[in-house]
């Protein structure tokens, strides 16, 4: 389903959406941070491990989404090769997290089926 928040805000579940973006982020942070742990000081990595999930879904999802459109722009082979790396490290690598709390303790995660791995670098909970 290609659904976009901006043309339908109405449909978000906004407290949920924030929420699961929150988790996804708080989860992928483990190993944001072992990527960025190589070039970063310690005090920018302690403040990256405290503000990332606040900030994700408000800055950091809608730069990913402009960083895609501008790699599609450039190549659509490109595309997958740089897409697929940059979004496992910002976000989908703590859905497989996301996807054990889920099973584990149901009412924290919003999303029914929550998958395993998902490449979107936002999630919206819609209502039904």
């Amino acid at each position: 389903m290609n659904f976009n928040p901006f043309q339908e805000p109405d449909k978000v579940l906004w407290k949920e959406t924030f929420w699961v973006n929150f988790l996804r982020s708080a989860c992928a942070l483990p190993l944001l941070l072992f990527v960025l742990s190589r070039s970063d000081s310690e005090q920018n990595l302690l403040a990256l491990a405290i503000v990332y999930p606040f900030i994700y879904l408000p800055l950091v999802a809608p730069l990913l989404m402009f960083f895609k459109v501008i790699i599609e722009a450039i190549g659509k082979q490109l595309a997958p090769v740089l897409l697929i790396p940059m979004n496992i490290v910002f976000i989908s690598g703590g859905d497989p997290l996301v996807f054990l709390l889920s099973k584990l303790k149901p009412s924290l995660v919003p999303i029914k089926d929550y998958p395993v791995f998902s490449f979107n670098a936002a999630m919206f909970v819609l209502k039904e």
